[in-house]
């Protein structure tokens, strides 16, 4: 199964749920008018459990249904102007996750047995938070391992600045490997075998007669340009 949306998309493990939506608009300050809110910030919600309806944002009113084995991940977008602030200066989402660093202190809600993790990054130029609540403490390797899972699934799409970079550079790596062969042969090619020839016909043709010319030559001859050995 497959979910997808806002330019984040996943393959769900067998086992788990999960659903794409925007997250809740604030609601207004008491002295503004109530307006029609602008489209807010994707957010992702997984889990190993029958996701319910109403959930909030960081899993309220989901967590509460998980029994001891369960795991749940939520996946928040910030605004782009967060991207690569300090809070989100990590790069790239987290693939492996380190189960030490799970305690029920970091979860939102506090629930018996529970623990949690928090997390703040950039991606393709996009601001996130992720949030895995484990559904027992007692057994975190196994579950961290299956949010891994779910994690591993998950693409992001940079966006169109991020992309321009990103796709750029690959190119240009890759054209002069494949570029430079096919127009420097004919000239590489070329060019050793006049210096080459002569110098094999020399040590042939002056074997017998000087070795001191063969001895002078060999230093700077094919085999320097063999090893290629400068950086």
């Amino acid at each position: 199964m497959q979910v997808r949306g806002f330019g984040i998309r996943a393959d769900l493990p067998r086992g788990w749920e999960a659903a794409l939506r925007t997250a809740a608009p604030a609601p207004p300050a008491p002295d503004e008018a109530a307006t029609l809110s602008a489209p807010t910030a994707p957010v992702l919600h997984a889990g190993t459990f029958p996701l319910p309806t109403d959930r909030g944002d960081f899993g309220s009113g989901a967590v509460e249904t998980m029994q001891d084995g369960d795991t749940f991940v939520a996946l928040l977008e910030y605004d782009q102007e967060e991207a690569d602030t300090p809070l989100f200066e990590a790069q790239g989402l987290p693939r492996r996750l380190d189960p030490r660093r799970f305690h029920r202190r970091s979860l939102q809600r506090v629930l018996p047995g529970q623990a949690g993790y928090q997390t703040f990054f950039t991606e393709g130029g996009r601001a996130f938070c992720l949030y895995v609540v484990l559904g027992d403490e007692e057994d975190k390797l196994v579950q961290v391992r299956r949010a891994e899972q779910m994690l591993a699934t998950i693409v992001i799409d940079p966006l169109p600045g991020a992309a321009a970079s990103s796709t750029t550079d690959a190119p240009e790596t890759g054209a002069p490997e494949t570029g430079e062969p096919t127009t420097d042969e004919p000239t590489t090619t070329d060019d050793p075998q006049p210096v080459v020839e002569p110098d094999d016909d020399d040590e042939v043709a002056t074997e017998d007669a000087a070795d001191d010319e063969v001895d002078q030559e060999r230093p700077t001859g094919t085999d320097d340009v063999d090893r290629g050995g400068r950086p």
